[in-house]
C-alpha cells in the first residue's frame, strides 16, 4: 500500500532530536524523502541514518536557521540533490522564560531572531520556489502560547503568535498558487523542555502531578503525536486545509480554570 507521502521532498529544521526528530522519522514511515537539518551535525546525520529506504534517500544538513548564507545553501542543496522541494517544516526554536523587567533587548532580539525571523526568512525561500513549481506546503511549529500564555513568557508568547498571524496572512497571499501554510501548536510535549520540568520539580511524577491540572486528559503530548499532525498536513489529503492552526495539547487550550 503507498504511504501519502510516498517520495515527496521534505526539509524539516531543528529536526535533531525532540519534535523535529519525531516529525521526520514519522514523515519518512509514510514514504517521504526527509532532509533533516539542525545547527547540530552529529545528531542529524544520526536521526537521518536511522530513517527507513536506501543509504541516499534521506539527508542531514547543517543549517542555522538565523544566518542566511545556510538558509540559501540548504535550498540549493536540496534542489541539487532531489530537484523539488514538496514540503517545509518550521520547527527549529528556542524556548524563552523571565521575569519581563528583567528581560533584555539582546534576550528579546535572539528569541524572535530564531523563532520569528528566521520563520519569515524560509517561508520566502519556499514560496518563491513552490511558485515555479506549481505549488506546495509549509507547517510552521507554533505553541499554545498563540492561544494564551503565562508570566515570563512574554518574547516567546510574542514570536510564537508572530508566526500563526504571518502564516494567515501568507495563505490570503499565496493560497491561489496551490500553497497551503499551516501551524501546529503542540502543548506540554516530552522534550528537552519538559525534561527541565522533571529537573525543577524533582521527579516525573511530581512535574506531571503539576502540569495535569491544566490538563483535561492529565497526560503529556508525545512527540510522535505531533509527528502525525504535521504529516496528515504534509499529505494530500490536507490540500483544502490552509491557515489554520491545530491545538496538539490534550485539552489544554480548553480550560478555563484549573480543575481541583
Amino acid at each position: 500500500m503507498e504511504t501519502e507521502l510516498k517520495d515527496k521532498v521534505i526539509l524539516v529544521t531543528g529536526a535533531s532530536r525532540g519534535i523535529g526528530k519525531a516529525i521526520s522519522q514519522v514523515c519518512a514511515r509514510e514514504g517521504a524523502q526527509l532532509i533533516v537539518s539542525s545547527n547540530e551535525k552529529a545528531p542529524a546525520e544520526a536521526v537521518a541514518a536511522s530513517l527507513p529506504g536506501e543509504e541516499t534517500r534521506h539527508s542531514s544538513l547543517f543549517l542555522d536557521v538565523t544566518k542566511d548564507s545556510d538558509r540559501r545553501r540548504a535550498f540549493d542543496f536540496i534542489m541539487g540533490k532531489y530537484g523539488r522541494l514538496d514540503g517545509l517544516v518550521n520547527n527549529a526554536g528556542i524556548d524563552f522564560s523571565a521575569p519581563f523587567l528583567e528581560t533584555t533587548p539582546r534576550e528579546w532580539q535572539k528569541v524572535m531572531e530564531v523563532d520569528f525571523n528566521a520563520v519569515f526568512e524560509l517561508c520566502q525561500l519556499a514560496i518563491a520556489l513552490y511558485k515555479e513549481l506549481g505549488g506546495g506546503k509549509i507547517v510552521n511549529i507554533s505553541s499554545v502560547h498563540t492561544h494564551a500564555t503565562y508570566i515570563g513568557a512574554g518574547p516567546y508568547a510574542a514570536a510564537k503568535g508572530a508566526v500563526r498571524m504571518l502564516t494567515k496572512s501568507l495563505t490570503c497571499e499565496f493560497a491561489k498558487n496551490n500553497i497551503q501554510i499551516n501551524c501546529v501548536a503542540p502543548g506540554i510535549t516530552r522534550t528537552d523542555i519538559w525534561q527541565a520540568h522533571v529537573e525543577r520539580h524533582g521527579s516525573e511524577a511530581a512535574a506531571l502531578a503539576y502540569w495535569s491540572k491544566n490538563i483535561p486528559a492529565g497526560k503529556i503530548v508525545e512527540p510522535e503525536q505531533v509527528g502525525e499532525a504535521v504529516s496528515f498536513l504534509l499529505s494530500d489529503r490536507a490540500n483544502s486545509i490552509n491557515g489554520t492552526t491545530i491545538y496538539i495539547d490534550d485539552g489544554l487550550t480548553s480550560q478555563l480554570i484549573a480543575s481541583n
